[in-house]
């Protein structure tokens, strides 16, 4: 069909100013209309050939995106799984979710292997992330981090929950998440964040300063240290972390901002 539209479209274009000319011609069209409704046309082309939002990817290029380098050989001995899982990424790579995830719930309950069963429910969670379904992605999360337990995945669950106004989850997978990767500044600023959103400035401080001890320069957490102080009323420490975290290329008025609501909040 997108073939054939290509195709139609000169077609058309040729018959329309075909047309037109013989108008012109005949002196029922002045030429300075013909030009005028020539240069609409072509907008209108330029318009409707103009590709969709959202740019396609291989389904290769989705596997690698989903399962990195733990499960890619997940379907290397069952070639009938694979085409289908393959089918679900190359559905989810030209932006059809849903057609993916149908794909993903009838393959899961085939998959015996564990690779495969990790695969599956990394991809289901990724795509019901990504329809902002984040109990079913929070489920589907759950079941890879028991396969293969990561950081990264923790703190994803975290950000799940977080979505989801369970900060006390959140928290809980952040918490795991530095205990499976003790020097990961992310998890750590996570943690830190997660904390100030619950109102627990003193802890959300401790959290950030040890990721500081990591990366001095982490951006983030240098606001996050500014943000608690300047709720404390801290008001020089507030100063030289929000000197850091602008340094490091932070906003300032982002770190203005955040205090002041956290403040009319807490009152």
């Amino acid at each position: 069909m997108k073939k054939l539209g290509s195709l139609l479209i000169p077609v058309l274009m040729m018959l329309f100013f075909i047309s037109l000319s013989g108008r012109v011609f005949a002196g029922g069209m002045p030429p300075t209309t013909m030009i005028l409704v020539g240069a609409g046309m072509l907008v209108l082309v330029a318009f409707l050939s103009k590709p969709k939002k959202g740019a396609t990817k291989t389904a290769e290029a989705v596997k690698q995106e989903f399962l990195g380098d733990f499960a890619l050989d997940a379907f290397a001995d069952n070639e009938k799984l694979g085409a289908q899982f393959h089918a679900a990424l190359d559905n989810y790579g030209k932006n059809m979710p849903k057609a993916a995830i149908a794909k993903l719930e009838k393959l899961a309950p085939l998959c015996t292997g564990e690779k495969e069963r990790y695969a599956v429910a990394m991809a289901s969670a990724k795509v019901y992330f990504s329809l902002q379904k984040y109990k079913d992605s929070i489920r589907e999360y759950n079941k890879a981090l028991v396969i293969h337990p990561t950081c990264a995945l923790s703190s994803t669950i975290g950000d799940c929950y977080q979505r989801q106004g369970q900060l006390d989850k959140a928290r809980e997978a952040y918490e795991f998440a530095t205990e499976l990767e003790p020097k990961n500044v992310d998890a750590w600023s996570r943690l830190a964040t997660v904390y100030v959103a619950e109102g627990n400035y003193e802890e959300g401080l401790d959290q950030a300063i040890q990721a500081l001890d990591l990366d001095p320069n982490n951006a983030s957490c240098l606001a996050t240290a500014a943000i608690c102080y300047g709720i404390m009323d801290n008001a020089l420490m507030h100063r030289h972390y929000t000197k850091l975290a602008v340094e490091n290329g932070y906003k300032e008025e982002k770190i203005k901002e955040t205090v002041k609501a956290l403040k009319k909040r807490n009152s």
